[in-house]
């Protein structure tokens, strides 16, 4: 049968009609498979962090204007010398964007065990650990109803709960060690400091969030909810240069939803 110039015309531009279809679905296909691989591959499970102090420091009622920054701290009264408290002081600012289920003060006993420790929010974290004194710690001020309250357990770490205060706004938290028997002669503790050199012994906050609500994809590096064009250029550029784990899908996703607004500050 012949097919007149009209009707192959009119064929061949059907064909081609459907052949454009075909390849836009097949490209918006693999658009929403990339969306969907990047989304799923950037959700992340539950983390957990530990957050060393950037200042401690104890003080000594018997030398009130001595400094006692080194690689101990001390609660409670020593009848060979005095009263102690200990003051610790940690950067939160790396938990900013981040929703925190759990978060616990780790700090390791020297000796002697038994004694009954408060541990008391301070209010103000405009303070050096070089330069605290008994005397100079009274313009300290702190919560007086305590945080949490253990007794010192016999030669293990012990776990104060602190999630009540570790989003303080300044994203600085300070506390203060306090015995509740602070009166009672030769009822103390000597504890590890930051200053020892293995971490093993420091005394730390260790921080549980839910990873899965941290981010507005890789690309939000400050974690406030949305990628602003700097953190899309600092993407780019990584990914560019190797500096970046994103695969190429996840890349492409991420500027995809950024240049159609999903993302975007």
């Amino acid at each position: 049968m012949k097919v007149n110039k009209m009707e192959q015309e009119s064929y061949e531009g059907t064909e081609k009609t459907s052949l454009k279809t075909v390849i836009v679905a097949f490209a918006a296909g693999i658009i929403l498979s990339i969306i969907f691989v990047a989304t799923a591959e950037i959700v992340h499970a539950s983390e957990t962090v530990k957050i060393y102090p950037s200042d401690d420091v104890y003080t000594d009622s018997s030398q009130p204007t001595r400094n006692f920054n080194n690689s101990n701290l001390r609660v409670g009264y020593d009848a060979n010398y005095g009263k102690h408290r200990s003051y610790l002081k940690f950067d939160t600012s790396s938990l900013q964007g981040k929703t925190v289920t759990s978060a616990k003060f780790s700090i390791d006993p020297l000796f002697p065990f038994g004694t009954p420790v408060q541990l008391f929010h301070i209010t103000n974290d405009n303070w050096k650990e070089n330069t605290v004194t008994w005397s100079s710690a009274s313009s300290l001020s702190y919560n007086s109803t305590p945080v949490d309250s253990k007794t010192i357990p016999n030669g293990d770490r012990v776990e104060f709960n602190v999630l009540p205060i570790i989003n303080d706004p300044d994203r600085k938290v300070s506390i203060l060690l306090m015995s509740s028997q602070e009166s009672t002669k030769n009822l103390y503790t000597q504890f590890f400091s930051k200053d020892m050199d293995d971490n093993l012994y420091k005394p730390y906050i260790e921080v549980t969030y839910d990873g899965s609500q941290q981010c507005n994809t890789a690309a939000d590096t400050d974690c406030n909810g949305c990628v602003s064009l700097t953190e899309m250029i600092s993407s780019i550029v990584k990914f560019k240069t190797g500096q970046s784990t994103l695969t190429l899908s996840q890349i492409i996703s991420i500027i995809v939803q950024f240049k159609t607004g999903g993302i975007s500050c």
